[in-house]
C-alpha cells in the first residue's frame, strides 16, 4: 500500500483506477525530465562560463599584444 499526496489530500494508489494510475506515472515521468533537464541546463550554463572566461583571457591577451 503506497500513499500519495496531491494538494495536501493522501490518496492510496493501490485504490486508484488504471487512468489515475497511469496519470500519476505521467506525473513522475515529467518530474524526472525536469530533474534531468535542470541537470542537463547546469551543464550548459558551465561550460558557457568556461568559454566566457577563456575569450575573457583572450580578449585581454589581444590588448596587451
Amino acid at each position: 500500500m503506497s500513499i500519495v499526496t496531491i494538494d495536501g489530500k493522501e490518496f492510496e494508489t493501490d485504490n486508484m483506477s488504471e487512468e489515475q494510475t497511469n496519470q500519476l506515472r505521467s506525473i513522475n515521468f515529467a518530474d524526472q525530465e525536469i530533474v534531468r533537464l535542470e541537470m542537463l541546463l547546469a551543464v550548459a550554463r558551465t561550460a558557457r562560463n568556461a568559454y566566457a572566461n577563456v575569450l575573457a583571457g583572450l580578449l585581454e591577451s589581444a590588448e596587451d599584444s
